[in-house]
């Protein structure tokens, strides 16, 4: 799943020759929603290294923006927020909490989307030949006016074998479709998809406040034509 930013970022930096052992780290937790006017602006990541070796890592603030394709970029938004610390190297086998606080403007109407990237810093010995991995990881931060809510409202056709779906968020909360359920209703008949379903059919399904996303799904058994709805809401 993320399938965006969800999951973990993954680079590699390619030097020469073969490629060494190397082990991911863990982070927790994978996303936080603050909300400045009812005190909340701050939290804490936590990462745990599990090498046997030292791990350096930074800490990188960016803001999400969503196409209405569902793509997803990011742009350097640390201006935003304190971060401590901010880079650091971690002992083998022991962890370390990142503290994290928001700065910007308290949101009144619409929440705002980040990724607090903790990023991996290459070390590269002298004479090193080889292959090195850096795993980067993603923590969603959504800031959110009080009482934040989604509202979504689903068009849906067949075309070309495909279901094509147009889902519209006018709430002031971003929407995770993968985490909702899908119910169809083809000719009169009900379809069911849960969440784990939509994480493996849907590539990027968060849907921004005042915002749409389209896209298309391929499910077993369409029907070429016929009558269709289309809804997504909490299981």
């Amino acid at each position: 799943m993320i399938k965006g930013l969800l999951a973990a970022l993954f680079a590699v930096i390619v030097l020469v020759g073969t490629t060494p052992s190397a082990n991911a780290y863990e982070v927790t937790p994978m996303r936080v929603t603050l909300v400045p006017a009812e005190g909340r602006t701050n939290s804490t990541i936590t990462v745990n290294n599990i090498r046997d070796t030292e791990l350096p890592v930074e800490i990188i603030v960016k803001r999400r923006i969503i196409a209405e394709d569902g793509t997803q970029s990011f742009v350097p938004a640390d201006e935003d927020f304190i971060v401590f610390p901010p880079q650091i190297a971690i002992a083998a086998g022991k962890s370390q909490a990142f503290r994290f606080e928001y700065i910007g403007p308290p949101p009144t109407d619409a929440a705002v989307g980040y990724v607090i990237e903790v990023a991996e810093v290459p070390v590269v010995p002298p004479g090193f030949t080889g292959v090195q991995f850096a795993y980067n990881f993603g923590v969603a931060v959504y800031v959110e006016p009080p009482r934040a809510f989604a509202k979504l409202a689903t068009k849906a056709r067949i075309e070309n074998g495909k279901l094509l779906l147009d889902v519209a968020n006018s709430g002031s909360k971003y929407a995770l479709l993968t985490g909702m359920e899908l119910v169809l209703l083809l000719d009169g008949n009900r379809r069911v998809y849960g969440s784990a379903a939509l994480a493996e059919l849907i590539q990027n399904g968060l849907v921004p406040p005042g915002g749409r996303i389209s896209f298309a799904m391929t499910l077993d058994n369409l029907p070429a034509t016929g009558t269709l709805q289309a809804e997504f809401r909490q299981p």
